[in-house]
C-alpha cells in the first residue's frame, strides 16, 4: 500500500509541477507535457484533480487564440469542452451560461455545426431563464455567422441585449464585422463611433484589450475608408500598410486581430 501511495504521489506532483511551470513560462513544450501525462495517468486522479488538469490545458489554449492570435488552437479548445461535457465535469446542472456560449463559439470555429446545435438543444435549459434569450440569439447568430449567413447572423444579433459589457462587447464586434462584410459602411462607421464611445467609459476592461479594441477600431475604420478608394494602387498600398499596423495589436480578444489581418487579405 505504501508503495502504491508512493508512486501515485510521484505522478500528482509530477502533474503538478508541469502545470507550475506552463502557468510560469507560458511554454508549449510544457502544454504538450500536461496533455502527455493526463493521457497517460488521468484515470488515477480524482475527480477534482481531473478538473484542473483540464482548466490549466484550456486555459493555455485560449491564451495562445486570445493574445498571441494563434487560431491553431480553437480544436484544442474544442476538444476539451467535448471531452470535459462526455466525462460530465460540465452538466446541465453546473453550466454557466458564458460557458455555453464559449461552447458554441470554439465549436462553430471548427466548423462543428451539428455538435454545436445539439448541445444547444440539450443544454439550453442550464441557462438562467432571464438570460436564456439572449443566449440563444447569440449563439444561433454566432452560427449563422460562421456559416456565412451574414444577414441571419444580424437578425440573431438584433435580438439580442445582454447587460454584461463582455458580452456587449462581443455583441458589438460581430455586428461590425457584419456591416463591414456586406458593404453596410456607413453603418459600419456608425458602430465604430459607438464602440469607441463604450471603449472609453468602460471601466471593466482589461489595460491589454483597451489598447487592443482602440487599435482595432481605429484600423477600421482606415479599412472602411480604403474600400472606398477607386485608385487600385493607393488601395493596395493602404490594405498593406492596414495590415502591417494589424500584426501589431497586442492582444486578440474575440478574434479581433486575427479576423482583421484575415480580411485584409481577402480584400486585397
Amino acid at each position: 500500500m505504501a508503495i502504491l501511495l508512493k508512486k501515485r504521489l510521484k505522478k500528482f506532483l509530477l502533474v503538478f509541477r508541469t502545470i507550475l511551470l506552463l502557468l510560469h513560462t507560458k511554454d508549449n513544450q510544457y502544454y504538450k507535457e500536461l496533455w502527455r501525462l493526463k493521457e497517460k495517468y488521468f484515470n488515477e486522479f480524482k475527480f477534482d484533480d481531473q478538473y484542473l488538469i483540464f482548466i490549466h490545458l484550456y486555459d493555455f489554449a485560449a491564451y495562445m487564440v486570445n493574445f498571441t492570435g494563434d487560431d491553431s488552437y480553437n480544436r484544442d479548445m474544442y476538444v476539451i469542452y467535448k471531452e470535459m461535457i462526455e466525462k460530465r465535469f460540465m452538466t446541465p446542472d453546473n453550466f454557466l451560461f458564458p460557458n455555453f456560449m464559449n461552447v458554441v463559439k470554439i465549436s462553430c470555429r471548427v466548423g462543428e455545426y451539428d455538435y454545436a446545435d445539439n448541445f444547444i438543444k440539450n443544454f439550453q435549459f442550464s441557462i438562467p431563464e432571464s438570460e436564456r434569450n439572449n443566449v440563444l440569439e447569440f449563439c444561433y447568430g454566432v452560427m449563422e455567422f460562421s456559416k456565412g449567413n451574414l444577414k441571419n447572423a444580424l437578425k440573431h444579433f438584433s435580438k439580442s441585449n445582454f447587460q454584461n459589457f463582455l458580452f456587449k462587447v462581443q455583441v458589438k464586434i460581430l455586428l461590425l464585422k457584419i456591416y463591414f462584410k456586406l458593404g453596410m459602411y456607413e453603418q459600419a462607421l456608425a458602430m465604430i463611433d459607438t464602440f469607441k464611445h463604450f471603449v472609453a467609459r468602460e471601466e471593466n476592461l482589461l489595460p491589454e484589450h483597451r489598447i487592443s479594441y482602440d487599435s482595432f477600431l481605429n484600423l477600421m475604420l482606415e479599412l472602411v475608408r480604403t474600400m472606398e478608394e477607386h485608385n487600385p494602387k493607393e488601395k493596395e498600398f493602404k490594405l498593406q500598410k492596414i495590415a502591417k499596423d494589424a500584426e501589431k495589436i497586442p492582444a486578440n480578444p474575440f478574434r479581433i486581430k486575427r479576423w482583421l489581418i484575415d480580411e485584409i487579405k481577402n480584400s486585397s
